[in-house]
């Protein structure tokens, strides 16, 4: 199918059933409702995360729904190496911000 250079929409319920199929390197993968991707442990996170991919776009109207591991985990997913790992990013952003929210 990839080499083929045909256009896939494919819902996440269905990515999630037939990843398997899509081998090889996807050019650009664009996920609608990018805030679905808001926990690294999640299925279709986890999918959708082992694909070889040249490009990732998250398109979202709400990148913070709950709270700033969400935000990481959507940042991390469309470029891997821009943040530092979950635990660093908690120490040095999150946990001074939740701070200064109690405050």
């Amino acid at each position: 199918f990839l080499s083929a250079g045909k256009l896939l929409i494919i819902s996440y319920d269905q990515l999630r059933q037939h990843a398997d199929t899509l081998d090889g390197v996807i050019d650009l993968l664009v996920c609608d409702e990018g805030h679905r991707l808001k926990s690294s442990s999640a299925s279709t996170t986890k999918r959708l995360t082992a694909l070889k991919c040249k490009r990732r776009v998250l398109l979202t109207g709400t990148p913070l729904q709950n709270n700033l591991d969400e935000f990481w985990c959507c940042l991390s997913f469309v470029q891997p190496t821009l943040l530092p790992p979950l635990a660093t990013f908690q120490r040095i952003f999150k946990r001074p911000i939740d701070r200064a929210q109690d405050a």
